[in-house]
């Protein structure tokens, strides 16, 4: 298995664990996830944070206000 894959699985355990537990806010759970995938090289920044300028993720977020 390849070393991305390894460490998204590791990082997708952590984040189920930290939902499950409830200890942090999903908010919060979600940023530190996005976090780890950069600093373990998995995504890039741009990657990462490309899916929020897309018309569906703004119309959504507009719909919660």
């Amino acid at each position: 298995m390849a070393l991305h894959a390894i460490i998204t699985l590791i990082i997708l355990a952590a984040t189920l664990l930290a939902l499950a537990s409830q200890r942090m806010r999903p908010d919060l759970v979600a940023l530190c996830t996005t976090l780890a995938l950069i600093l373990t090289g998995v995504l890039t920044a741009e990657e990462a944070f490309l899916a929020f300028g897309q018309p569906v993720i703004i119309l959504l977020s507009l719909i919660h206000i």
